[in-house]
């Protein structure tokens, strides 16, 4: 593998870290807003993140906040990861 690829893999594997991180930093905004508008027993826990408790966090976030940004950023970034890794694994494999 040559310099220049091992240089691209890194490069496309930091950016999908950072994208990574920024999701999280959206996710904990979205979680911080929507819990300030529910009531105590219906807050989202800050830990144990699946599938559906995900998407329970969006529909409530889209309920409270209809014009609400951080959904969008949320899918433009996660696709910006995924394209990031695809990049990794391109130089990787090739």
């Amino acid at each position: 593998m040559s310099h220049w690829r091992l240089i691209a893999l890194a490069v496309y594997a930091l950016a999908g870290a950072v994208c990574g991180l920024w999701c999280t930093l959206i996710m904990t905004r979205m979680v911080s807003m929507v819990n300030d508008r529910l009531p105590q027993d219906q807050r989202f826990a800050p830990n144990w993140w699946h599938y559906s408790k995900r998407r329970r966090l969006a529909q409530a976030y889209r309920r409270l906040y209809p014009a609400g940004p951080h959904l969008r950023q949320l899918r433009t970034v996660t696709i910006l990861m995924g394209l990031a890794f695809l990049a990794a694994s391109i130089a990787l494999l090739t």
